[in-house]
């Protein structure tokens, strides 16, 4: 539900589908809980800082005040006197640069999103994250959800090893950095406009919160990143193109190599996931119907991202590129001139600026290109999803936990034509509050 991500920005940013969760905040039971500000774990939210990164990858777990452990306490079971419990609301309003025929040019979203979350530690070693939103639309159901268990040892050599393990409900929700989809910018954007076709497994929300992932990963030196499980569709329909879903279990990775010199850190990684995939759609049978046609997809991502935090100063930038082949594509609705493969690639770049945690501004640039097909079952006539966009952001923080941003979205190019690309920009104002 809720989150726009991805360079998935390149898929779903305009189409705020129910399903694509919304990423996670500078959320006040985190704080509450290990009795911090908000600016120990986030830049700005959803921004990890390398101690937000910390927090994250040992579980959610770090406490202080009356959520410590006492001594006399069982180790394996934490008893509080408060719930981690937060919540949150977004208020829009979207201005298109051009309506579709019989629909208005502007929209008022109240709420655009309204989420209750349990986010804080469970145990000693376990916590979770877990987020239930009802949207613009009125619908109500699961959004990102990550319950963890994690410890902490040091190898033969000396150095420190974070482990553990994440039940999630979509394909890079374990990840600590934001650049992979499920956490990239943007964090929010109009429910209302129209963009390119995108990636059908990671990038564009067809998976994310219709599946159930078990991920292992690590952190060793607090250098080496890697992240090894699989995914299990639910059974629910998918926000993305065509309701796609996975069939049987689709095998993730994740590997990614950081250096942290204080006021600098930088990473850089790669990610890939494989599954056969099926429709929902046309009364097809469940996702695991062997009588359903499947295709195969298959995805490769790159990233990298740099971060600078000196005194009242920070800028985070970050690259993004997938790219996915799906073979069979006839069978997830895409329907091609070509052999029946499809290629299409993705590629998002954004630069961060704030000062003082209070104002910033945001420059992403992003771009699609592929095979000629028809990306959306019921489309008229095949086409090229090669697209180029920028999205700009300002942003003010009166406080950590309120956010007013001013966003706008500019298409150069749009599904293989620049004619009329920028009858689909939009204007988009955002009212972000965490309580």
């Amino acid at each position: 539900m809720g989150k726009i991500n991805t360079l998935a920005a390149t898929s779903m940013l305009m189409t705020g589908a129910l399903l694509t969760p919304l990423a996670a905040q500078a959320l006040p039971s985190f704080a509450r809980q290990t009795g911090m500000s908000c600016a120990m774990c986030h830049t700005v939210f959803p921004q990890l800082t390398p101690y937000g990164r910390m927090f994250k990858l040992q579980g959610y777990t770090t406490a202080a005040g009356m959520f410590a452990e006492p001594a006399q306490q069982h180790s394996n079971l934490s008893e509080v006197t408060s719930a981690p419990l937060a919540a949150m609301m977004q208020v829009s309003y979207t201005a298109l640069s051009k309506s579709a025929a019989g629909k208005p040019n502007t929209y008022t979203d109240f709420p655009d999103q309204l989420s209750l979350f349990y986010a804080g530690r469970l145990s000693t070693h376990m916590g979770a994250f877990a987020q239930l939103t009802i949207d613009n639309t009125g619908s109500f159901g699961m959004d990102n959800t990550d319950i963890r268990a994690a410890n902490t040892t040091s190898t033969a050599n000396g150095k420190e090893l974070i482990y553990g393990v994440s039940l999630n409900n979509g394909p890079t929700m374990e990840d600590v950095f934001n650049t992979t989809p499920v956490w990239s910018f943007p964090s929010a954007s109009s429910p209302e406009g129209a963009g390119p076709p995108g990636t059908f497994l990671l990038g564009n929300g067809n998976v994310n919160a219709t599946t159930a992932g078990l991920v292992a990963y690590g952190m060793y030196d607090n250098s080496w990143y890697g992240a090894v499980g699989v995914y299990h569709s639910t059974g629910l329909s998918g926000g993305g193109d065509a309701a796609a879903t996975i069939y049987g279990w689709a095998p993730y990775l994740r590997v990614a190599y950081q250096q942290d010199n204080g006021t600098n850190n930088w990473e850089v990684g790669a990610y890939a996931m494989d599954a056969d995939m099926t429709t929902l759609n046309a009364g097809q049978g469940i996702p695991n119907d062997p009588t359903v046609p499947r295709s195969k997809v298959s995805d490769l991502g790159v990233d990298a991202q740099y971060q600078i935090r000196n005194g009242v100063n920070t800028f985070t930038g970050r690259l993004n590129y997938i790219t996915e082949k799906v073979d069979n594509a006839q069978n997830l609705g895409i329907l091609t001139t070509s052999t029946g493969s499809v290629k299409i690639s993705t590629l998002g770049l954004s630069g961060t600026y704030y000062y003082d945690r209070k104002q910033g501004a945001t420059l992403g640039l992003y771009s699609v290109s592929g095979d000629k097909a028809d990306y959306y079952s019921g489309n008229a006539g095949q086409i090229k999803p090669d697209s180029s966009y920028i999205v700009a952001e300002y942003d003010y923080l009166p406080y950590l936990n309120t956010k007013f941003a001013v966003q706008y979205t500019a298409f150069n190019k749009l599904n293989g034509t620049s004619t009329n690309a920028s009858d689909n920009n939009n204007l988009y104002l955002n009212a972000w509050f965490m309580f």
